[in-house]
């Protein structure tokens, strides 16, 4: 194993790699598989370790000290703020229903409204209807091959 510094042109960061070289049998050459495993601190000239997810090691560890209590609280913020907005859909839909109510003229929740029973006569033609008047429609064609 072997420890390879590699410095990008580009950010201007020097990545530091662990590389293992083995034989490749197939091709009959060696080859190398590399792991990122820190990068160099500009200022200082060490190497930072990293976890090769873009994170940097300290901030991970940040994220496990939080106790139990932290997490706790964010959670019990997120349920309250979850809770405000459900309230104002509530109250936005029950100004919806006012606003059909006196739109149609009737109590919206009642079972024998015009609408529902516009659907129920529709449904029961649609179940009434012959069988041989559905095998009478043609289906359409794309392309008259005639």
């Amino acid at each position: 194993m072997a420890i390879i510094k590699q410095h990008d042109k580009r950010s201007g960061i020097t990545y530091v790699y662990e590389s293992k070289s083995f034989w490749d049998p197939e091709r009959k050459t060696s080859r190398s598989k590399r792991k990122l495993i820190g990068k160099i601190d500009p200022e200082t000239g060490e190497m930072v370790p990293t976890d090769g997810r873009m994170r940097k090691a300290s901030k991970r560890k940040e994220e496990k000290a939080k106790t139990f209590e932290e997490r706790l609280a964010e959670l019990e913020k997120r349920v309250s703020d979850l809770e405000v907005q459900l309230e104002k859909r509530m109250t936005g839909l029950e100004k919806r229903v006012a606003y059909l109510e006196t739109k149609i003229g009737k109590d919206a929740t009642d079972p024998k409204s015009d609408i529902e029973a516009e659907l129920v006569r529709s449904v029961s033609d649609i179940e009434n209807q012959p069988k041989e008047a559905a095998t009478d429609l043609e289906t359409p064609r794309l392309f008259d091959i005639d």
